[in-house]
């Protein structure tokens, strides 16, 4: 049963034998599938149900590493990121690995670690003048982590090709895992079978030039996040500042800052690529998304003297409800405990949550 179990690619086997249950921390390190009792699944599901998994895009600041790997490493790639419910053979992944290491100046192969040092994702791929292409994007089946890696993985493929210049990103995977499959329908690629691609804009342009003269706010937001970084102007897409104190920017999305603390940020935190901000809901009546969000990291804090503008986000919704209610709904995309968002909603009895994502720290504060 455990055999079909992972050629079939379940994330779960549910069971009452207490033999199985015993062994259950060795077919996950083995095979990633994660062997439970039927009320320890309950319990996983409800935590998760109550707690978005899809999460601003930095590897800083959390105890992971984002490295070349090393041609050493090529054994510990394969057993860590075969596809086994796709039925993929290891040899195949190993030469798609040796092509790449064969050739450095086109090809590379990256890896997700952890603080041990076990890879949890990994990346192929080779680029050109026109186009950007992942050979394999896979990601470690890991029980807490694998979604919030995939996002972040996906992510970065599209951050790197705008680092570069490049128009297009093109995954060409046959095997892809099954949380990148989620990640590239949540990134907003497009196809199928094989073959996936998203375009990277750049520059800012005049919103009625690409989409008409009766673009609307939502079309300009839907345009931004399909072709990030590009933005657009001219769409009447609001824009507010928020501020936000120094120890709470450098949780959700400043890892600058964060390097600076003694403590490292939590990786699900650290590489959302959602997260939310909570406020008592009658300081700003008009917010409401789909919007831009600027952040203003206050000063006058140690290690942080002077205030400045430190990055941009897309407002994806607002919220408002009882206090308890959002806390559970986001408690792991934010960085308020459930006192502090209670303490939000002292005055009405509800407070505000801010769902936010594509991050984009500015290369340049803003004073």
């Amino acid at each position: 049963h455990v055999a079909r179990a992972i050629e079939g690619g379940a994330v779960y086997f549910v069971t009452r034998d207490d033999k199985l249950l015993e062994g259950a921390d060795g077919i996950f390190d083995e095979f990633g599938v994660v062997v439970v009792s039927p009320e320890g699944l309950v319990d996983r599901l409800d935590r998760q149900r109550s707690q978005d998994r899809y999460e601003p895009a930095v590897l800083q600041g959390t105890d992971l590493t984002d490295e070349l790997l090393p041609a050493t490493d090529q054994d510990a790639f394969v057993a860590a990121l075969l596809n086994h419910g796709e039925g993929e053979r290891a040899h195949l992944l190993r030469a798609a690995l040796r092509s790449a290491l064969a050739d450095r100046n086109k090809s590379e192969a990256r890896v997700i670690r952890d603080a041990n040092g076990d890879i949890l994702g990994g990346v192929i791929r080779t680029n050109d003048p026109e186009v950007l292409t992942i050979k394999r994007l896979r990601v470690r089946r890991l029980d807490r982590l694998a979604d919030t890696i995939a996002r972040q993985l996906v992510f970065g493929q599209r951050a790197t090709a705008a680092d570069g210049g490049l128009p297009r990103v093109i995954v060409t995977d046959p095997s892809p895992s099954s949380a990148v499959l989620r990640a590239l329908d949540a990134e907003g690629f497009s196809g199928g079978s094989g073959q996936w691609i998203c375009e990277v804009g750049h520059g800012i342009h005049v919103a009625r030039d690409l989409l008409g003269k009766d673009a609307t706010a939502m079309d300009a937001a839907a345009y931004e996040r399909l072709n990030w970084p590009a933005k657009l102007i001219g769409a009447d897409l609001t824009t507010f500042m928020i501020s936000i104190e120094p120890s709470y920017a450098e949780r959700l999305f400043e890892a600058n800052l964060a390097d600076a603390t003694l403590f490292s940020r939590d990786p699900v935190l650290g590489l959302s690529r959602e997260h939310v901000y909570y406020r008592p809901p009658g300081t700003t009546r008009s917010l409401a998304g789909p919007a831009r969000v600027l952040w203003y990291v206050k000063g006058g804090k140690a290690g942080h003297r002077v205030g400045h503008v430190r990055a941009v986000s897309h407002l994806l919704e607002v919220v408002c409800d009882r206090p308890r209610t959002l806390y559970n709904r986001y408690a792991r995309l934010g960085v308020w405990n459930q006192e502090q968002v209670e303490q939000a909603a002292r005055r009405t009895g509800h407070a505000m949550a801010l769902r936010l994502t594509d991050t984009e720290l500015l290369e340049h504060p803003l004073s």
